[in-house]
């Protein structure tokens, strides 16, 4: 399973709604994502492209996130902001 290059260590997820996932999987099979251990989602993914949503989630920080095989460090759940200047 590929995840798309936007998921790495250190990256900031919205907190309060739902977290998509995507990517893509060269077979079909079950995930399972978990943070810092307890599990948050289990599916199974097409073979080829997929995408999913996580349930929304409290404010965390450092978080340890696994999606599948992979497994992301110093991860926040909170505000996002995009702010354009000039």
């Amino acid at each position: 399973m590929e995840l798309a290059r936007i998921f790495q260590d250190g990256m900031i997820l919205q907190r309060q709604k739902p977290i998509k996932i995507w990517g893509k999987s060269e077979k079909k099979q079950e995930i399972e994502v978990k943070i810092n251990g307890e599990l948050i989602y289990q599916s199974n993914i097409p073979e080829g492209a997929f995408s999913f949503h996580l349930p929304p989630q409290r404010e965390m920080e450092d978080a340890t996130l696994e999606i599948g095989e992979h497994t992301f460090k110093n991860v926040d759940i909170g505000e996002v902001w995009l702010a354009g200047g000039q």
